[in-house]
């Protein structure tokens, strides 16, 4: 019998410890040939932004360049999540929830 309730428990232990694996990581990227670095947690949070000397020479391209750099590092982020998901689904019998939608 299919155990609902097992599965919940099994998936929130899963987010729990993801979130916990998430927000000790760091994630860096840099934009306009390392004119600006971000780095970011996996929760998303910006931790450290660094400029060279000429990036702050023309605030449109460093608005342009911080925007580049943060959205590399999120993507990251994204990456990283989406590589841990299908491991931790390897463990949940998925067919018992295609047979109990049948019904």
């Amino acid at each position: 019998m299919f155990d609902f309730d097992a599965m919940m428990q099994q998936a929130k232990k899963f987010q729990s410890e993801m979130k916990d694996d998430l927000q000790k990581m760091a994630f860096t990227s840099t934009s306009g040939g390392g004119a600006v670095k971000v780095v970011v947690n996996g929760s998303k949070e910006i931790t450290n932004i660094e400029f060279t000397e000429d990036a702050l020479k023309d605030p449109d391209i460093l608005a342009d360049l911080v925007l580049a750099a943060v959205s590399g590092a999120y993507a990251d982020v994204e990456r990283e999540i989406a590589s841990k998901v299908p491991s931790a689904l390897g463990d949940i019998d998925l067919s018992a929830i295609t047979d109990m939608l049948k019904k």
